[in-house]
């Protein structure tokens, strides 16, 4: 198998001419099947390309018309165009975000509910911080983008808490508020415009002694990335930006929610144990054949 940034890509024009053959021959191995005739596994482009068309389950199910070309071409071209060994890959690629999902879940849950916490203890408003207007991400928090524009720090995070509370209905708990909140949300409470309203004040007490808010925010915003990635079905295999590569984040992800809940962690990811996805990486072909 041949990586993307080692190899050419595959000309658009290339993949769907794959794509057609590979119905065709399933279409005329079907129709030879009738008659008990065999036929050739392989055929040539007229690119020159030859590529491997067994006609097979999945080719029946025509692939232009499930995946798309420009989404397919990622790992036809990973696999050399091999289209039955990209259909794998993306397979494997979906059971990879499930895994890194897993993780993900279990330090989102975790950060949201210490930051809940710390946000509470602080807070001596007339309503729950969510819906209080003068609270810490509510209330207009102005700076200056790098352009000289005002901009209201909290606008999105205003606007995320009242669809949310639209959605659910006027009568909404803040438990349920909370839960609607997206790993964005809470990102944001530790970037620069609300060090001095909510970082120094309470979230950093979440966090061991010492911890760099700085350097902690990039690593959030690391992992919502991912986070993204994986929800919008991307490919998460030979990223672009190395700082996305699973393995990389994934050990950030731990290494976070050891620091937020190490009882669960230590249950959940004993130490002696290998992690769910250096199992999965170690029991799977792709692992050495794509930069994970």
């Amino acid at each position: 198998m041949r990586s993307p940034h080692n190899g050419q890509r595959i000309a658009l024009n290339d993949l769907l001419l794959l794509m057609e053959q590979a119905n065709q021959r399933c279409q005329a191995a079907t129709e030879d099947n009738r008659h008990g005739e065999q036929h050739p596994t392989t055929r040539k482009t007229p690119a020159g390309l030859t590529r491997n068309l067994r006609p097979t389950f999945l080719y029946l199910t025509r692939i232009d018309s499930w995946l798309s070309p420009s989404r397919f071409d990622v790992y036809a071209t990973a696999c050399d165009g091999n289209l039955e060994d990209a259909l794998a890959l993306y397979e494997w690629n979906i059971t990879l975000g499930q895994i890194l999902l897993r993780d993900l879940s279990h330090f989102e849950i975790g950060m949201r509910n210490a930051y809940d916490a710390a946000i509470t203890n602080h807070w001596n408003g007339s309503s729950h911080w969510l819906f209080d207007e003068s609270s810490p991400v509510r209330r207009p928090i102005m700076r200056k983008s790098r352009g000289g524009q005002l901009l209201d720090s909290n606008h999105i995070n205003r606007k995320q808490i009242d669809q949310a509370k639209n959605t659910l209905g006027s009568k909404a708990a803040a438990d349920q508020v909370l839960s609607s909140m997206t790993l964005g949300f809470w990102t944001h409470m530790t970037d620069r415009t609300h060090e001095r309203d909510l970082w120094i004040p309470c979230i950093h007490h979440v966090w061991p002694k010492g911890t760099n808010r700085v350097e902690l925010h990039r690593k959030i915003q690391t992992i919502n990335t991912l986070r993204n990635r994986v929800a919008h079905h991307e490919h998460l295999f030979n990223p672009g930006d190395t700082s996305l590569l699973p393995t990389k984040v994934d050990e950030i992800i731990l290494h976070l929610f050891r620091q937020l809940c190490p009882e669960a962690a230590e249950w959940l990811y004993p130490v002696n144990r290998p992690t769910p996805l250096a199992l999965f990486f170690k029991e799977s072909a792709f692992s050495a054949q794509v930069h994970i």
